[in-house]
């Protein structure tokens, strides 16, 4: 299985390498003229969780993070025990990060700072993702 890790490691890596590129990209380009923000209409919290879960289940990139840090933690010494642990320490993180997130923007003031910024964040959050990748494929 070590060869499974190697391959995971290395493919998540690039992946966050070439997402962090894409990001940076991004940031870097010279921004269109911007047309007036959509009417935001209000969904049932419940309908909306459903929405966002799926969405992000059936997201490749959130399944090759995900798996690539996993993959971090998780050599061929650790019991199965740890690795539900691992496992349910991930899907509480993740739900406690997109709680934060979606409370965070559903908040006008906070949506229209990150339009505000959202270049710098971009090309921050590229930088970074970039610097994970090549983390994850040097330290395999």
């Amino acid at each position: 299985m070590a060869w499974l890790h190697t391959l995971i490691m290395v493919g998540g890596g690039l992946y966050l390498c070439w997402m962090g590129y894409q990001m940076l990209r991004g940031a870097l380009k010279k921004e269109a003229v911007s047309a007036p923000a959509p009417q935001v209409e209000l969904a049932k919290s419940g309908r909306s969780f459903l929405k966002g879960l799926l969405t992000n289940l059936a997201n490749p990139k959130a399944i090759i993070y995900f798996g690539s840090v996993f993959s971090l933690f998780v050599g061929d010494n650790v019991g199965t025990t740890e690795r539900w642990g691992i496992f349910a320490l991930i899907i509480v993180e993740t739900l406690a990060w997109f709680t934060v997130v979606a409370s965070l923007f559903a908040l006008p003031q906070m949506r229209r700072g990150y339009q505000r910024l959202a270049k710098w964040i971009d090309g921050f959050a590229g930088a970074l993702f970039a610097g994970f990748g090549i983390h994850l494929i040097i330290s395999r």
